[in-house]
């Protein structure tokens, strides 16, 4: 059998043969004739030694491998140029696999399975040295493994047996010319290689179709079903790594690409509904989140800002919920007078929510008879005109410890800010659950209550995720919930001890605002623990925040203009004497300090976009549909500022208001510091006096400068309730000339 051999590594090496020799060299013509005629080629001593000669000068020269029959384990190929080395593997392994078909074809009907099988055993051996690796004569198949992995390349289905060493059973895929090989695997050359077996129904692997042996005639195999050789073909093959990366690249585009199509296909209709329900314009959001992710912290600006690009009305995509922004006083005037009763609702955030006990305060509860019995208490009990005269002493006397504190701390820096809310917090604390009895005592507790009055009023104004995508409202990604919670807890055990030893004392002599609901309750009126707590809760936040804030703005603003605030001090002069100190009673004759606070509320209104309405069913505003449940801002900041209306809008000008009829009652829809209609806030009586009173004691009282003399920077800080971004430190200085008037 050695000259099959031989002529099998002739056959492998023809490409560097002939690249040897011109033309074609006759020992191969001799010995592929025999072949191709006969089935034993002439075994004449001149053709075996030219062949041997031939091939051991190829050899040599090209693969320094030695002569034919020395198979030893240092055969191996000089370092070429890497791409050339991969062709040349390949054409090795196919031009191998072709010489045993073309042996096929040509051997006898009845040569020995056993030569058969060392003919095949050859094949492998002379591949496997080629390809620069050691022959295992004992173990034939993990040489075919050794040369699988070591050529990475295609492996020809005429070179693949089900077992070199399965009893002498030889099965594979119906054996093909290399003609075959190459017309089915050439196109995907490097990409795909076969496999040994083919999995069937059940996914069982087993042979793809089985030959009763390798001395098969040439005529069995060209009678081979072409369909079967393909079947055989495509169900031997597996699929190499990089083809695997690739088609796993394609397929993560391909579904990146049905996602996106049906996730814009669906803003579209949204879009096509939203035209054809005429909403009003706005931007354009992101999937899922809308405009969340571009809004500014300062919402109130960037929502006058957006105004200029889409008109007075616009609506923008908060997560699932549509919010629509209206920033013009007659569209405002039609959704709080005109239709009123359909805006009379809130959208309760969560933070509301958690705060006010579920939304059971005059605020956030919906429109309808429990909120109208909270209201009537609320006003009756405390925010009346005759309440808050009755009032009086307890105002007074808090205003003359915040100007003694003061003359005490004259001519050093103060946190106006802090002051003011001290003085706020003292006065509506004692009207809610009567006097505290120690001023140390008083002093802390204000400073602590003003860090919680602060934070309540940022977690309550932050744009909190969980609200418009409710979803998420489970994690609380921004943790408010849980801060609302723990700061809310505090407070609630305050009043549960007030409400507590309130009720053992049994005293209805009492005439602070906790012991007329205690009154009312008990009489068997509505009020239940819950709605006790949240008005509470509505006259601690709504009190103290607005008020302080307020009077920060105006002394920062009259600062910057010593015009202003000297004209003022005059106009006080002129009503209360520089020998005097002020009372309530002297406010109605100051009508430029009531400009004054008047022009603060419009530059710097306390709620800049009050708090959101919700439509109880779909209606048109201004010409456009307003969806039943959409959350409607009225932005009373930007229609303060509206130039159409306002001269010089961002000026500080009390005098605008001097010779006007402008007042805060809700009526005219160009100034709405409080709001208009049903929900109109409650405080208003309450808030004016305490505001008017306390300003014109401190103008009336001292002189106020900046620490450095450089302008004080005004920028406003977004939340629920307005404030200075940086807080206002001032030097009092006393104007008054007895040391009696600041007791």
């Amino acid at each position: 059998m050695e000259l099959f051999d031989l002529f099998a590594d002739l056959k492998a090496y023809e490409f560097e043969l002939n690249s040897m020799i011109d033309g074609e060299h006759p020992i191969s013509t001799i010995i592929t004739k025999a072949l191709m005629t006969s089935k034993e080629p002439p075994m004449t001593t001149e053709v075996k030694t030219a062949a041997q000669q031939l091939y051991s000068d190829a050899n040599v020269k090209y693969f320094n491998c030695g002569v034919i029959g020395n198979y030893n384990s240092e055969c191996k190929k000089p370092k070429r140029d890497e791409k050339k080395k991969d062709n040349e593997n390949e054409l090795k392994v196919l031009m191998a696999a072709d010489s045993k078909a073309m042996w096929m074809q040509s051997n006898s009907d009845d040569s020995s399975s056993n030569d058969s099988d060392d003919v095949e055993i050859s094949l492998l051996r002379s591949s496997v040295c080629k390809s620069g690796l050691e022959f295992d004569s004992n173990d034939s198949d993990k040489s075919y493994k050794k040369l699988n992995l070591a050529t990475n390349k295609i492996k020809p289905i005429s070179f693949v047996k089900g077992s070199l060493t399965d009893n002498g059973t030889n099965q594979s895929c119906e054996d093909l010319t290399l003609k075959d090989e190459i017309t089915y695997f050439l196109p995907t050359l490097g990409w795909l290689k076969p496999r040994k077996v083919a999995a069937n129904k059940s996914g069982i692997s087993k042979p793809c179709k089985k030959s009763s042996s390798f001395k098969q005639k040439s005529s069995s195999k060209v009678k081979g079903s072409a369909t079967n050789r393909k079947t055989c073909i495509h169900n031997s093959i597996s699929f190499h790594p990089v083809l695997m990366e690739l088609l796993n690249f394609f397929i993560f585009i391909l579904s990146f690409i049905w996602c996106t199509k049906h996730v814009l296909k669906k803003f579209t209709r949204n879009a096509q509904k939203k035209q054809s329900l005429s909403l009003p314009p706005g931007p354009m959001g992101l999937p899922i989140f809308g405009n969340l992710p571009f809004l500014n912290p300062e919402v109130h600006s960037y929502f006058t800002d957006l105004a200029k690009t889409y008109g007075p009305i616009f609506s923008l995509r908060l997560g699932n919920k549509i919010a629509v922004v209206i920033s013009n006083s007659s569209v405002a005037q039609e959704v709080l007078k005109e239709q009123d009763i359909i805006f009379a609702n809130r959208d309760v955030p969560i933070a509301g929510n958690v705060g006010l006990y579920g939304g059971s305060d005059i605020l956030w509860s919906p429109y309808g008879p429990e909120w109208r019995m909270l209201r009537k208490v609320c006003f009756q009990e405390m925010l009346s005109r005759t309440k808050v005269d009755s009032f009086y002493h307890i105002r007074r006397r808090e205003v003359r410890k915040i100007v003694n504190s003061l003359w005490v701390r004259r001519m050093s820096q103060v946190d106006v800010g802090e002051e003011m809310f001290t003085a706020v917090l003292n006065s509506i604390s004692t009207i809610l659950w009567g006097e505290c009895g120690n001023e140390i005592l008083e002093r802390n507790l204000g400073t602590e209550f003003h860090l919680f009055v602060e934070e309540f009023l940022r977690l309550l104004g932050v744009p909190n995720i969980s609200d418009f995508i409710p979803s998420l409202a489970y994690f609380d990604l921004q943790g408010i919930e849980k801060n609302m919670k723990r700061l809310v807890k505090r407070l609630d055990n305050v009043f549960e001890l007030m409400i507590n030893e309130r009720m053992r004392e049994d005293d209805n002599n009492k005439k602070d605002f906790l012991q007329s609901l205690l009154n009312l309750r008990k009489g068997g009126g509505p009020l239940n623990t819950i709605h006790l707590k949240s008005l509470l809760m509505d006259m601690i936040i709504a009190g103290t925040g607005t008020t302080s804030n307020m009077i920060e703005f105006t002394l920062a603003e009259m600062m910057n203009d010593p015009k202003i605030m000297k004209k003022a001090q005059q106009e006080l002069e002129v009503v209360v004497g520089t020998n005097n100190i002020v009372d309530e009673s002297h406010i109605h004759k100051l009508p430029y300090l009531y400009a004054v606070m008047k022009e603060t509320l419009r530059l710097h209104p306390a709620a800049p976009l009050l708090a959101p309405h919700l439509p109880s069913e779909s209606c048109t505003i201004g010409g456009y549909t307003i969806l039943k449940g959409t959350r409607v801002f009225i932005n009373v900041w930007a229609i303060h500022r509206d130039p159409s209306f306002w001269e010089n809008p961002l000026k500080f000008d009390p005098q605008r208001f001097m010779n006007s009829k402008y007042d805060y009652s809700g009526n005219d829809f160009n100034y709405l510091p409080f709001g208009s209609g049903r929900r109109i806030c409650v405080g208003i009586e309450i808030a004016e006096r305490m505001f008017l009173y306390l300003l014109a004691s401190l103008l009336h009282s001292f002189e106020w400068k900046e620490s450095d003399g450089e302008k004080i920077d005004l920028k406003e800080k977004f939340g629920f309730v307005i404030k200075k971004k940086k807080p206002l430190m001032a030097i009092p200085t006393p104007r008054l000339l007895g040391q009696a008037l600041y007791e």
